[in-house]
């Protein structure tokens, strides 16, 4: 029974099989030792969860959020675990690492992937429709880009760009607002749903309280098609719309996390925790790992994402473009 239960339950304890076997916990543990490599129950767990992680990460449709939620359930402990020394487990790492690289430019990975149909442009340039967000991309930051990008600007078009870069020559645009922020990827424990408790999905015929709760409390760029990104969720206080968040920008494995927002006058009740905890789920769900954007004056997200399993990857700034003669 208990072999059986260790091969498909990575969650099994040693608490549940002593109950099930109906004998005490000390004596089970002494008596598991014998017959499993002198290795004690919570050891050999641990070592049952690694090796099937490596085993998982021989096949490319996991990513890593998907694999440490079958198997150790933190990524973090996944990684300081994992023996760089085994082939499968170091081919992997270079995978993920190769793909986290797609989030230096997110925009433009997203424009190239996952969100093509909701933008245009070339095979060095690219734009969101403007219904749908304000951004666009360039390939590399070149001057003959960024002439490119503003010949395909509509006049007076605001264009928001994402960049680690702190120091953009974005001629012929002028650069009206540079915002320094965080880009943050989820590597905690997905978190569990609460039965009755998760916030509902909003819809079309939701976008005009979407768009009343974004401009009272202005998380970011909303317009009137960004829920065409799909993923948005909500909860409500008797027929008003009072938090939100939802997903924006997706590639490579990768989902953002957007649009967190909270009325001013419903602050202080964990609704945005809850909304969070809500959009993990459906991003790990799909296989993708969370990510999101904060800036860094805004001391009191930051501190919640940390609080809720997002580390910093990168410093990267917000540019607000415009066009000199627009």
């Amino acid at each position: 029974m208990i072999q059986d239960q260790l091969d498909t339950n990575m969650t099994f304890s040693l608490q549940q099989a002593s109950e099930e076997l109906e004998i005490n916990p000390a004596y089970l543990s002494r008596e598991f030792s014998k017959y499993f490599d002198n290795l004690s129950f919570g050891e050999y767990m641990r070592k049952l969860r690694i090796d099937k992680a490596i085993q998982l990460m021989e096949n490319d449709r996991y990513s890593l959020s998907e694999v440490a939620y079958l198997t150790t359930g933190k990524i973090s402990y996944l990684v300081r675990k994992i023996q760089i020394s085994r082939n499968c487990a170091y081919l992997y790492l270079c995978r993920m690492i190769d793909r986290t690289a797609l989030l230096d430019n997110p925009i433009w990975s997203a424009l190239c992937s996952d969100n093509s149909a909701l933008g245009s442009g070339t095979d060095q340039v690219k734009l969101f429709d403007l219904d749908i967000a304000p951004f666009g991309a360039v390939k590399e930051d070149t001057p003959e880009n960024f002439r490119e990008l503003y010949n395909r600007t509509e006049s007076n078009r605001v264009v928001v760009m994402f960049s680690p870069k702190a120091n953009l020559d974005t001629l012929p645009f002028e650069t009206i607002a540079k915002i320094p922020g965080y880009q943050m990827v989820f590597e905690g424990i997905l978190p569990k749903a609460i039965v009755g408790s998760d916030p509902v999905s909003l819809a079309d015929e939701d976008v005009p309280a979407m768009l009343a709760l974004t401009q009272l409390a202005q998380p970011g760029p909303f317009t009137e098609r960004t829920i065409a990104f799909g993923g948005y969720k909500g909860i409500f206080e008797g027929n008003i719309l009072v938090a939100m968040a939802g997903q924006r920008l997706k590639s490579g494995g990768y989902t953002e996390i957007s649009a967190v927002c909270t009325h001013p006058e419903h602050s202080g009740k964990g609704y945005a925790r809850s909304l969070i905890h809500s959009v993990i789920r459906d991003i790990v769900a799909t296989g993708n790992t969370p990510y999101l954007h904060v800036r860094t004056d805004n001391a009191r997200a930051v501190a919640l994402y940390h609080r809720l399993g997002f580390r910093i990857r990168t410093d990267i700034c917000f540019y607000v473009l415009k066009g000199l003669d627009n």
